[in-house]
């Protein structure tokens, strides 16, 4: 991902961009105050802080506009229309195809052993199995995610000071 936005970047004459590849919960709101730009896409539900107190940390960098994408499906993810002294200008929310891929069963146990960061009970194996369907020769999991788009902008009165 980093490496297409800096390849659009560049198609775009854009050569001033900052990626701080750092995890979320180690970078101080202090060094990143007053960007033009934030954007977090499909990562803060990832971190250990949660969604919420991670979009509120970006908003209290203070940048000028701030652009999230992120999966709605965990109950604990909620947008709010305006955050302090910024205001929503555009959201969008989407399904979004999520399927996976395998060539093999043991690619399968190993991704969900992954995902739920524990070993899998029998219980769930037997689940995950008959989710599979076969199509040109994978294993498949078939599924959606619902995806929103959001873009805050900070208010104009703040933009000119």
């Amino acid at each position: 991902m980093r490496n297409l936005l800096y390849e659009g970047a560049f198609n775009r004459g854009i050569d001033r961009i900052t990626v701080d590849e750092r995890k979320w919960e180690d970078v101080p709101c202090f060094e990143l105050r007053n960007y033009d730009l934030a954007i977090a896409c499909n990562s803060l539900h990832l971190t250990e802080m949660g969604f919420g107190k991670a979009v509120e940390k970006i908003f209290r960098m203070n940048p000028k506009n701030v652009f999230v994408i992120t999966e709605l499906g965990p109950p604990e993810i909620k947008v709010k229309w305006q955050y302090g002294n910024h205001t929503m200008l555009f959201t969008k929310c989407y399904e979004a195809v999520s399927s996976f891929a395998y060539h093999h069963i043991n690619e399968v146990f190993e991704h969900w052993t992954f995902k739920r960061s524990r070993p899998l009970y029998p219980d769930e194996e037997r689940d995950i199995k008959s989710m599979l369907t076969i199509e040109d020769g994978h294993l498949w999991i078939k599924d959606t995610a619902y995806v929103g788009i959001y873009w805050w902008e900070r208010s104009k009165s703040e933009l000119s000071s």
